[in-house]
This record gives C-alpha cells, sequence and structure tokens, in this order.
C-alpha cells in the first residue's frame, strides 16, 4: 500500500518502482515465486495519483526462503518510501506453507498403481494449496490429475475441461480406494 505524503509526490511511480525491485529481489532468488496480478493507482488519468495498491502472492518451499524474500520486500519498501516521499505499506500474509508428501504413503501408492501412475513431478511445483494444512495433521498424497493441454492455472484463458477431468480423476480415486 503505498499513498503520497506530501503534495506532488507521485504514488504511482512509487508503486512501479517498488514492482521493478521486487521482481529484482525474486531473480535474486529460487525455489519461491513472487507474482503481482493487481495493482490499482489514482482516480483520473490526468492526475497524480496519491493512493497506490499492489496485490500478489508469495510463495515458498521452506520458511527460510519466505522469510528472506518477507525481509527483502520490507526492504524495498523502505527505500522506496524514502526515496520518493510516499509513505509504504507492506502487509505479507502467511499463506499455504508448502504440500510434502509422506514418503511412505507415495512409495505404498506407487508399489499399488504401477511405474506409470502416478507419474512423479520433474520438479517441484509452487502452486499453492489448502491440503498443506491437512498435511500437518495427518499424513497425505497430493496428486496433479492434470487437464491437458490448456493454458496455465491462473493464465487469464484458463478453461477447466470438467468433461476430461472428473472423469479420469473418479477413476484414479476409486483405484485408491480398493488399494489394501
Amino acid at each position: 500500500h503505498i499513498s503520497k505524503a506530501a503534495e506532488g509526490r507521485d504514488a504511482l511511480w512509487a508503486g512501479g518502482m517498488f514492482l521493478h525491485r521486487a521482481y529484482a529481489l525474486s531473480a535474486a532468488h529460487e525455489n519461491h515465486i513472487l507474482r503481482f496480478g493487481r495493482m490499482e493507482s489514482g482516480t483520473v488519468r490526468n492526475a497524480i495519483s496519491g493512493h497506490t495498491e499492489l496485490l500478489g502472492s508469495l510463495r515458498s518451499f521452506d520458511e527460510g526462503t519466505f522469510a528472506a524474500m518477507k525481509e527483502g520486500l520490507a526492504r524495498i519498501a523502505g527505500e522506496v518510501g524514502r526515496e520518493t516521499g510516499c509513505s509504504c505499506r507492506l502487509t505479507v500474509s502467511a499463506g499455504y506453507p508448502p504440500v510434502r508428501n509422506d514418503i511412505a504413503l507415495l512409495s505404498a501408492v506407487e508399489r499399488y498403481l504401477g511405474a506409470d501412475e502416478p507419474r512423479r513431478l520433474d520438479a517441484p511445483s509452487l502452486a499453492a494449496e489448502d491440503f498443506s494444512f491437512y498435511q500437518q495433521k495427518v499424513p497425505g498424497v497430493f496428486f496433479f490429475l492434470g487437464a491437458g493441454d490448456v493454458p496455465a492455472l491462473h493464465a487469464p484463458d484458463f478453461h477447466f475441461p470438467d468433461e476430461l477431468v472428473l472423469p479420469k480423476g473418479l477413476a484414479f480415486l476409486c483405484r485408491l480406494a480398493e488399494m489394501p
């Protein structure tokens, strides 16, 4: 949240500076995702903006990286505020913990279903998922069903192909339910 501190201070410019530096910080770290999906500023096209709000998402595989990113974003907000004369307030929610499959349970599922299903991901995924909260209480295994050749999740043109994914998911869960 950026708001002007004195007459003539441009909160839109400050928001752009913050955004640019936040993405530069993100490029310097690994095993996380930082994306902004909304920026709202000003009230009309021909007046200096007195308020800018950036909304985004920060996710990481571990708490250390999350803390380092949060600290870096706070540092950037302070720098931008000092350089532009705008007040900058950073709010970061705790978000979702990482999804971590229980190794013993995953091995049992792989033995039961065979080598081809489920297919392990080539690399960890930074998808945020409510399932991670369940896994903090009980062991679990998370699966992606795959939606086929469609735009990425959260892309503006993403469409969930119900007719393809729902029967596939139902069949997969029925097989798991028969597992000894």
